[in-house]
């Protein structure tokens, strides 16, 4: 579940704050006039909304004034005034269509009408994919790519799935010829094939973390703002990692970092007032110089029983790391991911060996 990065901006032009408090839960703060808030459970159609739609959500539990955001590629005005009526917030933002993000938030005591002309989505943004999310399978292949050959009793424990789907994940790996069974003191094991095959697998069916994501400015050199950010998250008692462009600085050094990603799991607090201490600011996509995602998929956090951190600074799984380079902004990108990846593949064969 997510809050796509233009409607992220739209709701900030309309005085509506976003503060993610779990992967798919937001607190929705308006702050004109008397400020008024409200928590709301975020959840994502893949089809147009109908009053219909909205009939079937009403039958199925009525939620309280506000407490329900749903997120559409389209919506009648039907739709729009039914939901409405019934206290349920719509946000109209297609990543594929028109760039105008429309819609209502109905928050306790006003309804926000929403009606924004935005540019189109970074272009390296991946487009969204409809369907359950294999993160349990592709946490199984993210274990084999950074600690090495495993039994398939391991890799269930590591990945926290079952040994049926970590037999499931690996079968069709196997066929392509990309991991490979080997025999350790009798004991089977998986191991990677073809590291950087596989390495280009993951990344072509990664369809990101999933979650939500908002986005903050500030003045501060960007690994500054990471370290910042991290240190207030962390104080408040929420795990945080580190990715992307600053992550990759500290590992293999390229470019300078342009924005920094920072993920959080807030466990249900919203994680807002800790950015502001860190004199960070809600942003627009194109503005921003920091991205807080709360993450739906468990593998952007390093295995369990590991602990991945340089200078001090936590960071994400390592395939997370190059999943958020190959996607950040600047020209440049496709270098920095070339001069990470042999990093990457060479603390993996340490990991291996050990």
């Amino acid at each position: 579940m997510f809050i796509p990065m233009h409607a992220w901006a739209a709701l900030l032009e309309s005085g509506v704050t976003v503060r993610p408090t779990g992967p798919a839960q937001v607190e929705l703060v308006a702050a004109e006039g008397d400020a008024v808030a409200v928590t709301a459970v975020v959840e994502r159609r893949l089809t147009a909304l109908s009053p219909s739609h909205v009939r079937s959500h009403l039958m199925q539990g009525s939620p309280a004034r506000g407490e329900l955001l749903l997120v559409v590629p389209s919506a009648s005005r039907a739709a729009l005034d039914a939901a409405a009526a019934a206290g349920i917030s719509v946000l109209v933002a297609d990543p594929t269509g028109p760039s105008a993000v429309t819609g209502r938030i109905v928050l306790p005591d006003r309804t926000i009408e929403l009606g924004v002309d935005l540019p189109r989505p970074d272009a390296r943004q991946p487009p969204s994919r409809p369907g359950r999310r294999p993160w349990g399978a592709l946490t199984v292949v993210r274990r084999l790519l950074t600690a090495g050959p495993a039994t398939q009793v391991d890799l269930g424990r590591s990945a926290a799935v079952s040994q049926a789907r970590v037999s499931q994940a690996l079968s069709g790996l196997v066929a392509d010829g990309l991991v490979r069974r080997t025999a350790d003191a009798g004991r089977p094991r998986w191991a990677p094939a073809d590291w950087d095959a596989l390495v280009d697998w993951w990344l072509t069916n990664y369809p990101g973390p999933g979650g939500i994501t908002t986005y903050w400015y500030g003045l501060a050199g960007v690994p500054e703002q990471a370290r910042a950010a991290v240190a207030a998250v962390s104080a408040a008692g929420m795990p945080a990692a580190v990715s992307g462009d600053v992550a990759a600085d500290l590992l293999a050094p390229w470019r300078r970092p342009g924005r920094a990603v920072v993920y959080a799991d807030p466990s249900g607090r919203p994680v807002h007032d800790e950015l502001t201490a860190a004199e960070l600011t809600p942003s627009g996509a194109g503005e921003a110089t920091l991205e807080l995602i709360v993450p739906a998929d468990p593998g952007v956090w390093p295995a369990p029983g590991t602990s991945a951190a340089e200078a001090d600074l936590p960071l994400a799984d390592p395939l997370q790391l190059l999943w958020d380079v190959a996607r950040a902004p600047g020209a440049d990108v496709d270098q920095a991911v070339a001069a990470l990846r042999p990093v990457l593949k060479a603390r993996a064969a340490a990991a291996a060996s050990r």
